[in-house]
C-alpha cells in the first residue's frame, strides 16, 4: 500500500475521537505526516461527548483519544499513532531496521512514562486541584521531568532527531511530551538542545496548531 489514505466518503475514513488540545493531538500529527485524512471529531477531555454512553462503547474509560478504522477501535495515543504508521505509512516514521524500529518504541515509551505522566500529575494538581498546590508532589514531579530531559539533552547531542536520519515517531511522542513541560510552567532553557528540538518539530507544516 502506498503511504497515506486519503478517502472521497465519509464512510471509508478513519474517524478520530479527541482534539488538539488532547493527547489526540499526537495522533492528528502522526496521521498529517503520513499523508492520512482524518474525520475528526473534536472531543475535548471530560466533555460531554466522552462521557454518552455511545461513546464509552468504544472507550470504556471516557476519555480520548480513539480511533475507529472500519470494525477495529483502538484507544491510547502513542498505539494509535502507531498503529497508523504501521498500517499506512510505508515505512514513514519507524525507522529503516527491526533495530530502530525498537528503538523509537524505547523512546516512545520514556517519553510517556518519565515526562507525560509526571507533568500530568503536575498539571492536576497546580491547575485543577482547589486550593493551594501541595509544593512538595510538585518538586517531585518536577524531579523526574529533570532527569528525563538531562537524558533526552544528552541523546539529542550533535543529532536532528532522536533515531536515525530522519524524523520518526520517537521524536513526535517525544516533541508533544517535552512541550508540555512549558505548559506547566516549567522552562527549557537549561536543556538547548531539547529546546531546538522541540522548535523544529513545532516548525513542521504538519505539526498540529
Amino acid at each position: 500500500m502506498r503511504p497515506g489514505r486519503r478517502s472521497t466518503r465519509e464512510e471509508e475514513m478513519i474517524t478520530l475521537y479527541g482534539s488538539k488540545q488532547s493527547r489526540a493531538a499526537l495522533n492528528i500529527w502522526t496521521a498529517a505526516e503520513l499523508g492520512i485524512e482524518l474525520d475528526l471529531k473534536a472531543y475535548d477531555p471530560r466533555s460531554e461527548g466522552t462521557q454518552s454512553e455511545e461513546y464509552r462503547k468504544l472507550n470504556p474509560t471516557g476519555k480520548v483519544p480513539t480511533l475507529v478504522d472500519g470494525d477495529f477501535v483502538l484507544t491510547e495515543s502513542v498505539a494509535i499513532s502507531y498503529y497508523l504508521a504501521r498500517k499506512y505509512g510505508g515505512g514513514k516514521l519507524l525507522g529503516k531496521t527491526p533495530e530502530e524500529e525498537a528503538d523509537i518504541l524505547r523512546w516512545c515509551f520514556f517519553g510517556m512514562t518519565e515526562i507525560d505522566a509526571f507533568a500530568f500529575q503536575l498539571m492536576l494538581e497546580t491547575k485543577f486541584r482547589p486550593g493551594e498546590a501541595n509544593e512538595a508532589f510538585c518538586e517531585e514531579c518536577k524531579y523526574h521531568i529533570t532527569n528525563a530531559l538531562n537524558v533526552l539533552e544528552e541523546a539529542l547531542k550533535g543529532r536532528e532527531w532522536l533515531v536515525g536520519d530522519e524524523i520518526t515517531m520517537a521524536d513526535l511522542v517525544g516533541i508533544r511530551c517535552a512541550g508540555f513541560t512549558l505548559y506547566v510552567g516549567m522552562s527549557l532553557d537549561n536543556w538547548p538542545n531539547v529546546a531546538a528540538w522541540v522548535k523544529k518539530g513545532a516548525e513542521r507544516p504538519a505539526y498540529p496548531r
